[in-house]
């Protein structure tokens, strides 16, 4: 767990203060590789690979694919309200 802190300096000492606890897991990177809707079913076949052979350090995704996590994340949001 990583916490960010500040330095107070008071008298001779100086005390570093954590500010907030952020805790990770699972993090990886995301990579945005264009548009989707013209590949070709071998296109398509060899995307999903990649994808899968590098899923455990990367998210990559296409626009469309970003488009329909948000369409699905304002979805939730807007059930969870009613």
């Amino acid at each position: 767990m990583v916490v960010p802190s500040t330095l107070c300096v008071t008298g001779s000492s100086i005390l570093r203060k954590p500010t907030s606890a952020v805790s990770s897991s699972n993090s990886k990177a995301s990579v945005l590789l264009g548009r989707d809707n013209d590949f070709t079913s071998e296109q398509f076949f060899d995307f999903e690979i990649i994808r899968r052979k590098y899923a455990n350090m990367l998210d990559i995704m296409t626009y469309e694919d970003l488009l329909r996590r948000l369409e699905n994340i304002i979805f939730m949001m807007k059930t969870e309200r009613h």
